[in-house]
């Protein structure tokens, strides 16, 4: 490894790796537990996107909003 046109020793590429290392991990364990989707499908949903389970819950109520509120232009009833 080159930096400023000098040679880097064993050691000390193993103590940069090291703090590299330390530095990705160092908030791993401070962050704040994830928060459950309360319906099933959200749940799924949470699952399958790796997302929040408000984020989740948010698609699920758009899409039932959508069903619902699109019309059948047969008998003009929510689907």
């Amino acid at each position: 490894m080159r930096i400023d046109g000098r040679e880097h020793s064993a050691k000390a590429k193993e103590s940069i790796r090291q703090a590299v290392q330390h530095e990705r991990e160092r908030l791993w364990k401070n962050q704040p537990a994830h928060l459950q989707a309360e319906t099933e499908f959200g749940k799924i949903l949470q699952k399958g996107l790796r997302t929040t389970g408000p984020v989740a819950d948010h698609y699920v109520q758009e899409m039932a909003h959508r069903i619902l509120s699109s019309v059948d232009e047969k008998s003009k009833k929510p689907n």
